[in-house]
């Protein structure tokens, strides 16, 4: 995600559209997301898997100017000025329910879930668990989503067919992890709409979806998701013109 300047600019513009006060993110490899979601936002809350990934994250929140103020072994808080970042360490479906009870002790006004836990290199992918665990909490029914690695409706000529190979890394579709492909098991199908439509509508049913236009490196889509009340219907359709 964040070697897109396109992207990370529209993310941000998000954030400070919709007045969010707290990033929950899940998947927080080097941390570099966590520093962008800092300049709109005051408190992040992220979880990582994987240990050699969060030792470089925090080395780049020392390097930002935190201050590490509390630490056990799961969870890390680290402090600058009024920025907090709550460090987790261990897998999303785990640690996502006190993610969520962190951020509503923090008494905010509005938080945004930040998904991009899912891995191709996993046998498992998180994400359903993770938006069941979503709507599990009443607190979350207003909460604006992103998923990362989404495939946008509109692209369906870049996502490699049987026999055919991927435009952008020339793989067969069982490798190739692009455009959200072979982010759900291996089985060849989608991380997007079709894939994740009911759990996000069983959240609530009246969500809007925003999708960026992956045309830039690395070509992996974005899905915005915002109450329908919260929505601007004009900008809505201009967005996914």
């Amino acid at each position: 995600m964040w070697t897109s300047k396109r992207r990370a600019k529209r993310v941000k513009w998000f954030l400070e559209k919709y007045n969010v006060d707290v990033v929950i993110e899940t998947g927080t490899e080097q941390g570099r997301g966590v520093l962008e979601y800092l300049k709109v936002v005051n408190n992040v809350i992220t979880v990582e898997k994987y240990i050699a990934e969060l030792e470089v994250a925090e080395q780049n929140f020392e390097k930002a100017g935190f201050e590490m103020t509390s630490s056990t072994e799961n969870l890390k808080i680290w402090k600058r000025e009024d920025n907090t970042i709550h460090s987790y360490f261990g897998d999303s479906q785990t640690v996502l329910q006190k993610m969520i009870e962190a951020a509503v002790s923090i008494n905010c006004n509005s938080f945004c879930f930040y998904l991009d836990a899912h891995d191709s290199a996993w046998d498992y992918n998180p994400i359903k668990d993770e938006l069941k665990i979503i709507k599990n909490n009443k607190e979350a029914f207003e909460s604006k989503i992103i998923i990362d690695d989404f495939y946008v409706p509109g692209y369906s000529g870049h996502v490699p067919k049987s026999g055919n190979k991927c435009p952008v890394c020339y793989r067969q579709d069982s490798t190739c992890v692009h455009w959200g492909f072979n982010m759900t098991l291996g089985n060849s199908v989608p991380l997007g709409y079709d894939y994740l439509a009911s759990d996000i509508f069983n959240i609530n049913d009246e969500y809007l979806i925003y999708y960026d236009n992956p045309s830039e490196p690395p070509h992996r889509g974005t899905a915005f998701i915002v109450p329908m009340s919260q929505q601007d219907l004009d900008e809505y359709l201009s967005f996914n013109r």
